[in-house]
């Protein structure tokens, strides 16, 4: 009933704010939400990509290990052909898949260039309000474009907004510290401290979960290399991320150390996250950059 009731005077309010800046802010969220929410066409064709994807990732696999074993000829090349027609099925998966990412880049390009006119044409007042804009105004030029590079002007701004206690600089704040540790990714900021009156601090933290794997080449091309060490267990998934952490491609890993080259078709320019999963517990996670 409560709930009910904060709706209702949320709807209430925005409605009698609905030309002020607030109002405007809103309305530009909720087409920002519109837009770049997945229809169910392109989210169902997603998921069974994602799922024939991993039904040949996991078979080609399999059928690797039984192929390092003794095993008659005749039936190492019944093996090997059919290996040749599930990487041939699984590079039409990926191809498929990187013509709609490719579509989705495009689609929300348009769509950034309508927010941003939402945006431009808002006037604001006060502290708040500018650093709402400001955030928009980067976050839809850049990483809702798939742009994860920032020039100087946009860098600084960020930072002037990520150090900004969030009471005071409005839900831009957090959403600055975010874009900020993409920039320097061993930062975290200190609100607690940025609220007290004193000067602005951040601290340096360490990942100790990505020291045991990295990517390289870093940045990457058309093709990269996962280098991992980890205690010795049967299975564990290799999982790549955008910076949205949806997940674009997971591959099965079998050995306790090794070298796992993958393929960067699906990925256009940006900045990635990984994981590697065994048992449900992440054991390592670390980022690479793409370059095309």
């Amino acid at each position: 009933m409560l709930t009910v009731q904060k709706e209702v005077a949320n709807d209430s309010f925005y409605t009698a704010n609905q030309t002020t800046s607030i109002g405007l802010f809103r309305e530009l969220d909720k087409q920002a939400a519109i837009f770049f929410t997945l229809d169910s066409a392109a989210q169902a064709t997603i998921a069974f990509n994602d799922s024939l994807t991993d039904h040949f990732l996991i078979t080609i696999a399999l059928n690797d290990s039984i192929l390092s074993d003794s095993i008659p000829e005749s039936d190492s090349l019944n093996i090997f052909e059919e290996n040749d027609i599930y990487k041939s099925l699984l590079y039409s998966v990926l191809n498929s898949s990187r013509q709609l990412m490719t579509a989705l880049d495009t689609l929300h390009s348009f769509y950034s260039d309508s927010i941003l006119s939402l945006n431009t044409a808002i006037s604001v007042s006060n502290t708040i309000e500018a650093n709402q804009k400001n955030i928009n105004e980067i976050f839809y030029s850049t990483i809702s474009r798939g742009i994860l590079t920032f020039d100087s002007a946009q860098t600084a701004t960020v930072y002037d907004i990520a150090i900004q206690c969030p009471e005071s600089g409005g839900k831009a704040v957090p959403v600055a510290q975010s874009i900020y540790r993409l920039i320097v990714d061993t930062i975290t900021f200190e609100n607690d401290t940025n609220c007290g009156g004193s000067s602005p601090r951040m601290a340096k933290v360490e990942n100790s979960k990505s020291k045991s794997s990295f990517v390289y080449p870093n940045p990457a091309s058309n093709s990269a290399t996962l280098k991992f060490s980890l205690p010795e267990k049967q299975f564990r998934w290799f999982i790549i991320y955008d910076v949205t952490s949806r997940e674009l491609v997971r591959f099965p890993l079998y050995t306790e150390s090794m070298e796992f080259e993958f393929n960067t078709d699906i990925m256009n320019t940006g900045i990635y996250y990984y994981k590697i999963i065994s048992e449900g517990k992440i054991e390592s996670n670390g980022k690479f950059t793409i370059v095309k």
